[in-house]
Order: structure tokens, then C-alpha cells, then sequence
């Protein structure tokens, strides 16, 4: 496995750990790299269900928009499953795509 892939990896795991602390029941894909979703997440209080899919952020590194996350777009398949981009970020932040400015999502702290 590459370093690009070890990291996505150890980001799914990340994000696992992340949802799982707010509450969330986590269920891994075990084939990951080819299913549409990483991660299904539960939450136990109201039954809401999460597919999530996780992407290491990456960051332009020259041109007009230097500086600037790299946005990471949904397959036709993901997008009709409902599922969620859950961006995780190299200090260890996670944001959700796609909702506001701040990155906030559906998803309350338990």
C-alpha cells in the first residue's frame, strides 16, 4: 500500500474514532476500496443514520487558488445513497462538505 492510501486509511480510522466520540455507533467497510461508503454511523438517541464517505484533505499547492482545499465531489452511486463527505484535516479537524462556512453538518455533538 502507498503512503497516499496508508493515510486515507488511518483517516477512516480517525473519523471512526471521531463520530464514535459524539455518539455515533460506527460499522466499517470492509472493502473499502471499492465500496461508495467508508463508514455507516448510527446515532443510538433518534435512530439518524450517517454513510459517510472520508477524504484527507489536500491542499493547492500553486496556481490562483494556492492555499486552497481541493473539493471532492460525490459519484452519481454516492449521491444516491445520501451519502456525506467528511473531510478530515491534517491537524486532526474534521469537516463535513458542503455545509456553510464553518463546516457544520447534521451531525450534534451527544
Amino acid at each position: 500500500m502507498d503512503k497516499k492510501h496508508q493515510l486515507g486509511t488511518i483517516n477512516e480510522y480517525k473519523a471512526a474514532v471521531y463520530l464514535a466520540s459524539i455518539g455515533y455507533y460506527i460499522f466499517k467497510s470492509i472493502t473499502s476500496s471499492t465500496s461508495p461508503i467508508d463508514i455507516v454511523a448510527i446515532n443510538p438517541k433518534n435512530n439518524e443514520c450517517l454513510y459517510v464517505d472520508v477524504k484527507t484533505v489536500s491542499i493547492r499547492k500553486q496556481g490562483k487558488k494556492k492555499g486552497t482545499r481541493i473539493n471532492r465531489i460525490l459519484t452519481k452511486e454516492q449521491k444516491k445513497l445520501g451519502v456525506q463527505i467528511l473531510h478530515c484535516y491534517e491537524d486532526g479537524t474534521f469537516k463535513w462538505q458542503g455545509k456553510g462556512k464553518n463546516g457544520k453538518s447534521n451531525v450534534k455533538n451527544s
